[in-house]
């Protein structure tokens, strides 16, 4: 999707706008839309507020519930980092979607697996890093984790 250029999706979908910090959805909760952002940030976060990823113009998030029969709740947070413009597109018409395209639901399995093999492999090595870091000084870091790493590829998360 390109940013400001809503394509199949927006024209199912409807216009949000949010103010920063404002909350999207919550760990836990049940999963009923997928988002597609035109313009701003959001941070996936962990119920602690740990960023895992932030997300900008023209990514999505909030897919995997959509995508994976199995997981019908929310795994993470989402907050707004900026002044955010987005689309949420409903399971319903997602489904009616994935019907006519079903290449399209392929496509996000694909990649919500990379995905999560990226993030998996991420999580290891801050794994293996941290006994090294221990103690040390790390300016401009909260509550230990990996705020600030960026990871954006071309879509969404959780």
């Amino acid at each position: 999707m390109q940013a400001g250029r809503p394509g199949l999706a927006g024209a199912c979908a409807e216009a949000q706008t949010l103010i920063p910090n404002e909350l999207i959805y919550r760990t836990g909760e049940i999963a009923n839309e997928m988002f597609f952002i035109l313009h701003g940030e959001i941070g996936i976060e962990s119920a602690s507020g740990e960023v895992f990823t932030t997300l900008s113009s023209g990514s999505y998030f909030g897919e995997f519930p959509l995508i994976y029969d199995r997981k019908l709740s929310r795994t993470a947070h989402a907050r707004a980092i900026t002044h955010v413009e987005l689309y949420s597109l409903q399971r319903k018409k997602f489904d009616v979607i994935c019907q006519v395209y079903p290449e399209f639901l392929e496509l996000m399995r694909s990649i919500a697996d990379a995905r999560t093999m990226i993030f998996k492999a991420q999580n290891e090595v801050l794994k293996k890093e941290a006994p090294r870091q221990a103690g040390r000084c790390q300016p401009g870091r909260r509550g230990g984790g990996h705020q600030g790493q960026r990871l954006v590829l071309g879509g969404g998360s959780t």
